[in-house]
């Protein structure tokens, strides 16, 4: 969960988790979709994400909705975001969380991580699901 204007917790997650998925075996990353869903429907449309996440190394797929929706998705994950007044110039930040989520094919939770926690922690998570039955 982010937004494309983010200026710094969004990009560092992103290559965190770009740096993470080359990291992985080519096993796992053939079981795993990465995927960016915006906080800021408002300017995140589908071609902004497009363009955005264009920028990494590896497939993301940018997910967007309508903001009842977005508040939907975000709160099923227990996701803080919150839109900041505007500005003069009609520029405004969005607070929010910067949890990576691992879920499974069956679209139940699994385990979330940081991009604080050594890459080799998380690594070890998304293996160990990747192994487990039933992920």
């Amino acid at each position: 969960f982010g937004f494309t204007n983010c200026p710094d917790i969004c990009p560092t997650t992103l290559a965190y988790m770009a740096n993470l998925y080359q990291a992985l075996p080519a096993e796992v990353r053939r079981q795993l979709q990465l995927y960016f869903i915006t906080l800021d429907p408002a300017r995140d449309t589908p071609q902004r994400l497009q363009e955005y996440l264009a920028a990494w190394p590896h497939t993301f797929v940018g997910l967007t909705g309508t903001a009842p929706q977005i508040k939907q998705a975000a709160d099923a994950y227990l996701v803080y975001y919150a839109a900041q007044p505007a500005d003069a110039e009609g520029r405004y930040n969005v607070d929010h969380s910067s949890y990576i989520f691992l879920m499974g094919p069956d679209g139940k939770y699994i385990t979330h991580f940081s991009h604080h926690m050594p890459l080799t922690d998380s690594q070890a998570r998304i293996v160990a699901a990747a192994q487990s039955p039933g992920q």
